[in-house]
C-alpha cells in the first residue's frame, strides 16, 4: 500500500543522502573550522578545499543562504508522511467531528516537529564538538554516519519494500 511505498520511498532517500556524504567527503577534502563573521558570532562548520592549492592559502570568508533549506524540508516531509500517515489515518476514524480531528492532526504535528528538533539538537551537539575540538574524530564520526545512513536504506529497502511485497503477493 501507500505507507509501503513511502517507507521504501524513505530507505531510498537515504541511501542517496548516505550515499552523498561519503561522496563529498572524499572528493572535496571537507574539513571544519572555527570563525567569525562579525564580532559577535561565532560558529563551525565544514567546508572544503577542492580545487585549490594550499589550504593556507585559501580564504574562509563565505556568505550563508538565507533561502529556505529545501533538501532538509524534503526529508522532514518524506520521513513524516512514512512514519505517520497511517497512524493520522487510523486516528481520525476514532475522532467524532472534523474541528477535532483537524486538532489531533495539528496537536501530533507539533508533537512530531517537537520530537525531531529534540533529536537534531541531540545529534548535533556532539558532533559540534567534535568538529571544534576532535576535527580528524569528526571526519570519522561523519563517515559512519554516511555508512550507516546507505545501511539502514538498504535494509528498509530489502526489509519493508522488497519482502513485504512478496510476503503479499
Amino acid at each position: 500500500g501507500l505507507g509501503q511505498a513511502l517507507e521504501t520511498g524513505v530507505g531510498i532517500m537515504l541511501i542517496v543522502l548516505g550515499a552523498d556524504v561519503l561522496r563529498r567527503l572524499v572528493r572535496d577534502r571537507i574539513h571544519f573550522h572555527v570563525h567569525r563573521h562579525d564580532l559577535e558570532t561565532e560558529h563551525v562548520h565544514a567546508h572544503s578545499h577542492s580545487g585549490e592549492g594550499r589550504h593556507a592559502d585559501s580564504p574562509h570568508h563565505h556568505e550563508h543562504s538565507k533561502r529556505l533549506p529545501l533538501r532538509a524540508l524534503a526529508v522532514g516531509v518524506m520521513h513524516g508522511l512514512a512514519g505517520s500517515a497511517a497512524l493520522v489515518v487510523l486516528s481520525l476514524q476514532a475522532v467524532p467531528s472534523i474541528a477535532l480531528g483537524l486538532g489531533y492532526i495539528a496537536l501530533f504535528g507539533a508533537g512530531s516537529i517537537l520530537g525531531m528538533a529534540l533529536l537534531s539538537f541531540v545529534i548535533a551537539v556532539p558532533l559540534k564538538f567534535s568538529a571544534v575540538y576532535l576535527a580528524s574524530v569528526h571526519q570519522t564520526i561523519t563517515a559512519l554516519v554516511g555508512i550507516f545512513s546507505c545501511a539502514l536504506g538498504v535494509f528498509m529497502v530489502v526489509e519493508i519494500g522488497y519482502l513485504k511485497t512478496l510476503l503479499l503477493a
